[in-house]
This record gives C-alpha cells, sequence and structure tokens, in this order.
C-alpha cells in the first residue's frame, strides 16, 4: 500500500508494490520479445526471397541475351561459375570486367597467365601484384544480393590471401545440380562433371546447369589440362573468352514452374564463414568456400545436390553435421540445401518464383523430381 502523509498527499510506493510493478513489466517484455524476433524473422526472410527473385531476374535476362541458361562452369578447373557468369545481369560489371582482366603477356605467371581470362583460383585471388587488391577482394565479397540476412549480416564475406583450396567470396545461395548413374551402371556418378567435363557423365546431369562448351568444341587439342597453349583451338577459344551455353530453358521439358534452379544452400552451424582443406572433411566441397570456382573437378560450394547417382541429400536443419566428423562418406558431408529459416528452405523456381519448402519435404516423390528437369514426373510443389 502507498502511504498517506498528514495532508492526505500520496508519498510514494511500498517496495512490495514496486516489485509488482517490475514483475508486471518483466512479463510484458517476455510477451513482446517473440513476437520482435518473429516480426524481424519475418523481414529477413522476406529480404532473403527477394534476393533469390534478383537472382531469377538475373537468369532470365541472360537467357533472354544468348538464348541459353548460364553455365554451371567455364570449361575446367578453376574456372569462373554460374555466380560470376551473371554478374553483368547484377548490376555487378566492374566486377564481371575484373574477371575478365587480361594479365599482360610480358608477364611471367605460368600458366596462369596462358589461361587469360575467367581465372578464379589461388594465385589470381592472392596475388597482390597482379591479382586483386584490397580493395578489389572486399568488392567481389560484398555483393549483398548472394547473402541471406537471417545467416549473415552486411559487410564483406570472404577468405582473407593466402588461403590454398578456395579463397574467394562467399555466398549463401547455391544452384540446383544433380545427375542419375554414369554410363557403366555403376555406383559412381558425374556429380563432378561440372569440372574439367568428361564428356562421357554429360547426359547424366539431368539439371538446367551445366558445364560450358568452348565455340569450338569440348576437347582439348594439344597442352595439357593447366595450359592448352598458345595456338590450340580450345586454348586460343579460352584466351579469347569464348564460351558457349549447353542448355536453355527449352531443355526444361518438365516446364519452368516444376523446376528447382537455385536454393538456400546448408552450412552447418559454426561453419559459416570457414572454408577448410580437403581430405575426408571435404572441407573445400561443402564449406563457406569461395561461390566463384570449382576445384579438382568436383568442389560443390557454389551449388548442392538432391541426388547424384545414388547419392541423396534431403533439406537440411542448420545443426545438421554442425561437427563435421566425416567418416569419407559423402551422405554425411552436407552436400545438400537448407537455410536459417525456422523449419523451411527458400527456394527460385525457374519461371522466377520463390517459394519456401518445408524441411521435412520427402527426396523421391517432390525435391529429385523437381530439381531433374526432363524426368516427365508428374510433381507439384508443395
Amino acid at each position: 500500500m502507498a502511504s498517506w502523509g498528514g495532508g492526505g498527499g500520496l508519498c510514494g510506493f511500498t517496495l512490495v508494490e514496486l516489485l509488482v510493478v517490475i514483475a508486471i513489466i518483466g512479463v510484458l517484455i517476455a510477451l513482446l520479445l517473440p513476437a520482435v524476433q518473429a516480426a524481424r524473422e519475418s523481414a529477413r526472410r522476406t529480404q532473403c526471397s527477394n534476393h533469390l527473385k534478383q537472382i531469377g531476374i538475373a537468369i532470365h535476362n541472360f537467357h533472354d541475351t544468348y538464348d541459353a541458361l548460364p553455365p554451371s562452369n567455364f570449361y575446367g578447373n578453376f574456372r569462373v561459375t554460374f555466380w560470376g557468369f551473371i554478374y553483368p545481369y547484377m548490376e555487378q560489371v566492374a566486377l564481371w570486367e575484373r574477371l575478365n582482366y587480361r594479365i599482360p603477356a610480358s608477364v611471367s605467371l605460368g600458366h596462369y597467365q596462358a589461361w587469360g581470362k575467367l581465372f578464379t583460383n589461388s594465385p589470381w585471388w592472392n596475388n597482390t601484384t597482379y591479382g586483386l587488391t584490397d580493395e578489389e577482394l572486399n568488392a567481389f565479397g560484398s555483393v549483398s544480393i548472394y547473402r541471406c540476412p537471417t545467416r549473415r549480416g552486411g559487410g564483406t564475406h570472404r577468405t582473407e590471401r593466402n588461403v590454398s583450396d578456395m579463397p574467394g567470396p562467399q555466398t549463401d545461395y547455391a544452384f540446383v545440380f544433380g545427375s542419375t548413374s554414369n554410363l557403366d551402371g555403376g555406383s559412381t556418378t558425374g556429380w563432378w562433371g561440372m569440372g574439367t567435363g568428361i564428356e562421357e557423365y554429360e547426359p547424366h546431369i539431368r539439371t538446367p546447369f551445366k558445364r560450358a562448351t568452348t565455340s569450338v568444341g569440348d576437347y582439348i587439342s594439344g597442352g595439357s589440362c593447366a595450359d592448352p597453349g598458345y595456338g590450340t583451338p580450345v586454348g586460343d577459344a579460352i584466351r579469347n573468352g569464348f564460351f558457349k551455353s549447353r542448355t536453355s530453358f527449352a531443355n526444361v521439358s518438365d516446364g519452368l514452374s516444376n523446376q528447382l534452379f537455385v536454393g538456400e544452400k546448408h552450412i552447418p552451424t559454426g561453419r559459416v564463414g570457414i572454408c577448410e582443406n580437403g581430405g575426408v572433411d571435404f572441407g573445400y566441397y561443402t564449406g563457406d568456400c569461395s561461390y566463384l570456382m570449382i576445384i579438382n573437378w568436383a568442389a560443390l560450394s557454389p551449388m548442392r545436390i538432391f541426388r547424384a547417382g545414388h547419392r541423396t541429400m534431403p533439406i537440411a536443419r542448420p545443426d545438421d553435421h554442425a561437427d563435421f566428423n566425416s567418416t569419407g562418406a559423402l551422405e554425411t558431408d552436407g552436400l545438400g540445401f537448407g537455410g536459417y529459416h525456422p523449419m523451411v528452405c527458400q527456394f527460385l523456381i525457374g519461371d522466377g518464383s520463390v517459394r519456401a519448402i518445408s524441411v521435412t519435404t520427402p527426396l523421391d516423390p517432390i525435391l529429385v523430381p523437381l530439381s531433374f528437369m526432363d524426368d516427365g514426373a508428374p510433381v507439384q510443389l508443395p
């Protein structure tokens, strides 16, 4: 009770009354905080959806320009990927031009100089003389549309110099990739077919984004894989920046509205910003590594799978494979999709729409058919 002075005025509160008021305020805060957090997550999820929408517009604009889909990557190892090809349609022309920078012939950098254009390997990223400046590193790592605000905030997201395997800018999205069994019917598959491009695997890559072919053919004619050599048809084509996509909207015979193009990629809790070395961890395959390049035929950082031959990956939750205790089996290495939004993962559909799909959506009846562009399965989005 409040105490009253001799003149009949209110003098103050008792300790009990003060504690009751504090308790009521605490209860109100406890009730309001989840609502505030939910509102913030709703806003972040909407922003993430808008980023995927912008990526979809870039893909469609690329197709309008070339009458083809962006390739998964260009020709061979250490080459620019899908994410670099759509730079000009993401208002990132300056980054695209930097990828096309031609090192002067007078500079001796071994076969790195001989390849010429669209090269994204470690020496290109780390070299301080003819590679990238710190400002350019930050520019590549600051493409905000490539980031989900629920997973990471603003700022620059890239590996530092002197990282050996896959240094470069980082992203929260991956394009859909997958394959059926290879020609010999064995369990090994062409999930590495986005790399140097062993041709027998190409027919089994059933997803929209395939490795580009050069304008003069697919095979190396003279020289080596690392350096095709001056004067060879493939070498000249690569140095001149020629490429040709293998797919277009017409190849998506299941219909664009029934085809998954891009989704949030799984990065385990505590692994954001970490690009590890290889070995049984497949760290540079599945970690938070550069979205601009591939390595050793198979690095999966720019893409993810639902199925590659007999290997399948459901939509993951943030804590899946968080400890990264791998036995070498790809199924345990987190090669799949998965965002940080509660119980859903967002995907860009081929028609340009964006859908939030439950993490419990089954693989074979729904997700795998929606990732293959020509299986003819009558599947509707959940």
